[in-house]
């Protein structure tokens, strides 16, 4: 990611508003809570629930309700990662975004880099039913990059408020992604 360089007052300012955040809530006119749920969102942190009635990815579609579905006639079920399949957990999910237009190669690496991965699928197609994150659908894209454990071929799923798609990424340096664009990763 390209640093910006940021001037002396903006980083001042900054300093004095979190300062003045801290001292809210050690005195308890601000909520802890509050703070945390909007740093994350700041941050782009959201706390998916997956629905327990979600068993793969038949399921997970009819959840979403998104009215247009482009899915490549090649994918299927199986195309999906195996080893988390069947995982349930609430994820904690980063969007991350890239100032510029950034291929698929980089953001595999990008996200190397930071000890992340791409989000499991099934899990960010919860993002689309979550009452509690669909707005994030109206914020601009949201996408996740995997591997294929039937072909091997890199597969990507891209969400917006009324579209989904699924489609295979021939190459990692074939799709680029706009800056308005966010990636949707979890810790490795």
């Amino acid at each position: 990611m390209k640093r910006v360089p940021m001037p002396d007052d903006v980083l001042g300012k900054l300093a004095q508003l979190q300062n003045e955040v801290f001292q809210r809530v050690r005195e308890g006119s601000l909520s802890e809570e509050r703070v945390f749920r909007l740093h994350n969102r700041l941050l782009g942190n959201l706390l998916v629930q997956m629905k327990s009635n979600i068993f793969g990815w038949t399921d997970a579609l009819k959840e979403t309700g998104h009215v247009n579905k482009r899915i490549s006639p090649e994918f299927t079920a199986e195309d999906l990662p195996w080893f988390l399949r069947n995982d349930k957990r609430s994820p904690e999910i980063n969007l991350r975004q890239q100032a510029e237009y950034t291929t698929t190669q980089a953001w595999l690496e990008i996200l190397d880099n930071s000890k992340a991965k791409f989000a499991h699928p099934l899990k960010v197609l919860a993002i689309g039913y979550d009452k509690n994150t669909k707005a994030e659908l109206r914020e601009g894209l949201i996408f996740t990059i995997w591997k294929s454990p039937r072909t091997d071929q890199l597969w990507n799923l891209v969400l917006n408020d009324c579209d989904m798609s699924v489609h295979r990424n021939h190459s990692p340096d074939d799709i680029g992604w706009p800056a308005c664009s966010r990636a949707a990763a979890v810790s490795k």
